[in-house]
Formats: C-alpha cells, sequence, structure tokens
C-alpha cells in the first residue's frame, strides 16, 4: 500500500512537470506559479483520500466504490474550497485572469482524480468471471 501512495504521488509530481513548459509558454513565470500551487492543492486531497480508500475500504467491492466516491466529493469540496481562498487572500494568482487559475485548477483536479482511479482499480485483485469454470445451465426441454 504505502509503495502504491508513493508511486501515486510521484505520477502527481510528474504530470506538473510535463505540464510545466506549457505553463510557462502560456503564461510565464506566474502561471508557472500557479501550477506549482495547482498542483500541491489537488495532490494532497487526492492523497489523504486514496490513503482513506485503501485503509477503509475493506474487502467488499461496493465498500471501497462508496469510499472512493464520498473521498471524491470531500476532495471537491477541499480542492474548490481551498482554490477560492487562496485567490480571495492571494489576488495575484489571478493577475492574469482568472480562466488562467481555474483552467490550472480544474485540469489538474480531473487528472489527480485520473490518477487516483487508476490506482483504485490497480488494488483490485482480478476477480474471475462468474460463468468460468461453471457447467452450462441445464435447460430442461418442454
Amino acid at each position: 500500500m504505502m509503495i502504491r501512495l508513493l508511486v501515486f504521488l510521484a505520477a502527481c509530481c510528474l504530470s506538473c512537470a510535463a505540464l510545466l513548459p506549457l505553463a510557462i509558454w502560456w503564461g510565464g513565470r506566474q502561471c508557472a506559479i500557479n501550477l506549482a500551487i495547482v498542483a500541491a492543492l489537488c495532490s494532497i486531497p487526492a492523497f489523504v483520500t486514496l490513503l482513506a480508500t485503501y485503509l477503509f475500504a475493506g474487502s467488499s467491492p461496493e465498500r471501497k466504490a462508496a469510499v472512493f466516491f464520498i473521498g471524491t466529493a470531500v476532495r471537491m469540496v477541499a480542492v474548490l474550497g481551498g482554490a477560492a481562498l487562496l485567490v480571495s487572500v492571494f489576488p495575484q494568482l489571478t493577475a492574469q485572469g482568472d480562466l488562467m487559475f481555474w483552467a490550472w485548477v480544474i485540469s489538474f483536479y480531473l487528472i489527480t482524480l485520473a490518477w487516483e482511479v487508476v490506482f483504485v482499480v490497480a488494488a483490485q485483485p482480478a476477480r474471475a468471471s462468474a460463468d468460468e469454470g461453471d457447467p452450462a445451465p441445464n435447460r430442461a426441454s418442454s
């Protein structure tokens, strides 16, 4: 579990590093700073919800799905609330326009959500299909 969490953090950092040249090209230094802030803002709640999924989900797939979706809602509130708080406290984050900052928030939120889904699905044990190994059902002739 710990290795998967560390790989998740590495994947988030690599995603940020991959987007950094685009941020610099798109808006210069301030846009790159915004990307780094948004990466931290999105990665920390995603890490916490992934940890909660691993710890509290148990063995039932239904329970894992419930913990994952509740975690996603909590993460969305944390990211959007944190971004709104940052914008109100540090108005220089939106100096190049609100769209630039909020585009990074939405983009990186979706990136971390995609990574989280990948890691939750990868943690699922392989299940045999329902009809594998079962003989064909006997059909009574009418």
